[in-house]
């Protein structure tokens, strides 16, 4: 166990990390400390005085709260997660007194991506966690868990129907080709009907004719096939929706708001 002055030391390096990146993205927004100040109070009514900001920049102030990690991260526009675990600035961070780790292996337990990551310097036989520690952790990750599940599939919703409305479009368009290449080639039979025999190059004319309507007829029905098969998979993947969101309400979680496309899967689903 730590020592309290070991605690306090590493929770003033913890607040230095996160110092170090205030001042890396405000000077990135070409701000000053005053001008960073003043945004604060006019955006959100807090009060942090220039004083404070720069004694946390220049490490004589050794805590930040969770509300002006939150700010400072929503008026220099980064991630939270950015300013606590500087990916791509620095390969380790010390998480905890006396164990450092990987930054993105930090980052992605932070996100409930991953499990408590390794210390940095472990053997290669030691990286695995205790088997109790991983189930641990999977229970405990379980809401975040299923929030990307329901975001994947989402996002898989919104691509099928985006894409079955681009093939109908599309099939919608090839069949104006289609019609005007019908025309074309009935115009061009119809000129020859008289000819015994047809010449060379007339024929030579209609069999192209007859080719460029056959192509256009395969593709309209390629788009059509396409459009129906996305729908399906659109309807497919409305009734897995429906099915983790009731999922979701059985573990006690609140699923997230549904677009007005997708408000009809609720009432599907009794409430719990």
């Amino acid at each position: 166990m730590p020592s309290q002055e070991e605690f306090e030391a590493w929770a003033a390096q913890l607040v230095g990390v996160i110092a170090g990146e205030i001042r890396r993205y405000r000077q990135r927004q070409g701000l000053s400390v005053q001008q960073l100040s003043d945004q604060i109070a006019a955006e959100y009514g807090m009060q942090i005085k220039r004083s404070v900001l720069s004694n946390l920049e220049l490490g004589h102030r050794s805590t930040i709260s969770v509300v002006e990690l939150l700010i400072l991260a929503k008026v220099l526009r980064v991630p939270p997660l950015l300013l606590l675990f500087p990916l791509g600035r620095q390969e380790s961070v010390e998480i905890l007194p006396d164990y450092t780790a990987e930054v993105w292996q930090a980052a992605r337990w932070f996100t409930s991506e991953k499990p408590f990551p390794p210390k940095l310097a472990c053997e290669a036989g030691e990286l695995q966690l205790p088997p109790e520690d991983v189930e641990s952790w999977e229970h405990g990750a379980t809401p975040a868990r299923a929030y990307r599940e329901h975001d994947w599939l989402i996002n898989q919703h919104s691509r099928a129907v985006t894409n079955a409305s681009r093939a109908r479009y599309t099939a919608a368009e090839d069949h104006k080709q289609v019609q005007d290449a019908q025309r074309k080639r009935d115009l061009i039979q119809e000129g020859i009907k008289g000819e015994t025999p047809p010449s060379d190059k007339q024929l030579a004319i209609l069999t192209e004719a007859s080719i460029v309507l056959r192509s256009l007829l395969d593709r309209q029905e390629m788009n059509r096939r396409y459009c129906d098969a996305e729908c399906e998979r659109a309807r497919e993947l409305e009734k897995i929706l429906a099915g983790q969101r009731r999922q979701m309400r059985q573990q006690g979680l609140i699923p997230p708001l549904l677009g007005p496309d997708l408000e009809h899967l609720d009432e599907l689903i009794p409430d719990q």
